[in-house]
């Protein structure tokens, strides 16, 4: 990824925000409508005109459409937790930046002192401790950040499993509850229909 010389973010950084905002609205839209269908699914039952299977058909439906909520809550945190680690990213890109910058500083001023011991204009005892700090200072940042990224790559790499896992165990629960409560409902007609009941 680029990182401009201005603080603006890049355009690629902007677009990926505003689709993962946009996914996020998406996601508590379907939270909220699990929510809104559990409800609705728990006022509407008539357990006393259900047979004792559809009776648990509709509890295990309840039961399953409460998981998928939940479940859904988790998926909106590990997308902002996500989203988040991507902000970290582009300030270790900021970080990389500036060491590059201090680099380039360091080799400057290691010419210019070599240029002055050369021609004898200054002692070479305070300037090489002067080079020596600067190296030294490069090297922890270096390590430092090298350490920091380490950590959070691995971190989202964990985190980006744990949101497809979510998102997938969403997908299938929203599916399941709702195939279970559509055939908790549809069940004693269509058992006294076919001669189940």
């Amino acid at each position: 990824m680029k990182v401009d010389d201005d603080d603006t973010p890049p355009a690629d950084l902007q677009l990926a925000a505003e689709m993962w905002a946009t996914r996020e609205r998406f996601d508590m839209f379907i939270v909220g409508l699990t929510f809104t269908v559990l409800g609705a699914a728990v006022q509407t039952a008539k357990f006393d005109a259900y047979s004792k299977s559809a009776q648990w058909l509709e509890l295990v439906a309840w039961l399953l459409l409460l998981v998928t909520g939940l479940v859904g809550i988790l998926r909106i945190y590990f997308l902002t937790t996500v989203v988040t680690l991507d902000k970290v990213h582009k300030d270790f890109a900021l970080r990389e930046k500036g060491l590059e910058k201090l680099r380039g500083e360091s080799a400057g001023l290691r010419q210019e002192i070599e240029e002055q011991l050369v021609s004898g204009a200054i002692g070479s005892r305070p300037m090489l401790a002067r080079i020596g700090r600067n190296e030294l200072k490069q090297a922890s940042m270096a390590k430092t950040l090298s350490d920091e990224q380490t950590k959070i790559r691995t971190l989202t790499s964990t985190l980006r499993a744990a949101f497809a896992a979510a998102e997938n165990a969403h997908v299938a629960l929203i599916l399941m509850s709702f195939t279970i409560l559509g055939f908790a409902r549809a069940h004693d007609p269509l058992g006294k229909l076919l001669g189940w009941s």
